[in-house]
């Protein structure tokens, strides 16, 4: 969360300190679980396995976020272009693992039910890459974890699911804390500039921010939707969704012509 805006030799450390206490929490909470339903000789097994995705998992979505943000803020790269290479090379990866995995390739969902959703998932994902205009990846991804608020919502929406009183209470203060995150980090940011900045970027970061979390929403519960009714996979809804993605930037890019630059556009 730290690494997009501090140097690396500064927040290594704690970096390596939260993912530590994520480990350790995460293996106590599964070897508790495991020890009430698992035999025995499983346990340790299972552990392990949960703890090594739990480090992958971090190594990953660490080094994504630097590097989304560099290409962005620094590069200028075209948001549109990246989106279509990111729909296209997750599109391909899924057909190969189904391929390896099941011996075949199929979507396993009528065509047109992935395009219900991919439009709020490309939707989404531009304003993932456009509101790092406006606010740091530690705050998007602080801000992020805020989405189970409308997930909830949609959710009672379109499956009728009830939440408790506490699991509301727990999301919100989720987003007291991303606000005050944001406000830190504006604040520092005018310190380190010695300049008054514009209040409006905030204000389009949030709107851009809450965009994402309505498409957002409705992307993942209308998957959970299609998971029930077709008792699909997720590498058939990983390839359908990311090729229809996929249809909807080419004809972007398309239109607006072809730049992987931004300046390159104008």
């Amino acid at each position: 969360v730290v690494v997009g805006c501090c140097r690396v030799s500064d927040v290594a450390p704690v970096v390596v300190g939260m993912v530590g206490v994520e480990v350790v929490l995460v293996s106590f909470f599964v070897s508790q679980k495991a020890v009430a339903t698992l035999p025995a000789v499983n346990i340790f097994t299972t552990t392990m396995k949960v703890v090594a995705t739990t480090l992958a998992l971090n190594l990953v979505l660490v080094g994504y976020g630097v590097v989304k943000e560099a290409l962005v803020t620094r590069d200028k790269a075209s948001i549109t272009v990246l989106m279509l290479v990111t729909r296209g090379s997750s599109a391909v990866a899924a057909a190969v693992v189904m391929k390896v995995r099941h011996g075949r390739v199929s979507f396993g969902v009528p065509w047109h039910q992935f395009s219900s959703f991919a439009v709020t998932n490309e939707l989404s994902t531009w304003a993932s890459y456009e509101m790092l205009k406006y606010v740091s990846f530690p705050v998007q991804t602080m801000a992020k974890s805020c989405v189970i608020l409308p997930s909830m919502i949609m959710g009672r929406v379109l499956h009728g699911t009830r939440y408790s009183v506490w699991e509301y209470a727990q999301t919100g203060l989720v987003v007291v804390a991303v606000g005050v995150m944001q406000l830190e980090h504006s604040a520092s940011k005018k310190k380190k500039a010695g300049a008054e900045e514009s209040p409006y970027g905030i204000y389009i970061g949030v709107a851009l921010l809450a965009f994402f979390f309505a498409c957002d929403a409705f992307t993942s519960q209308y998957q959970t939707k299609l998971y029930k009714k077709f008792k699909c996979n997720q590498y058939q809804l990983m390839l359908g969704g990311n090729l229809a993605g996929f249809t909807l930037t080419l004809a972007a890019n398309l239109h607006q012509g072809w730049g992987l630059v931004e300046d390159a556009k104008r």
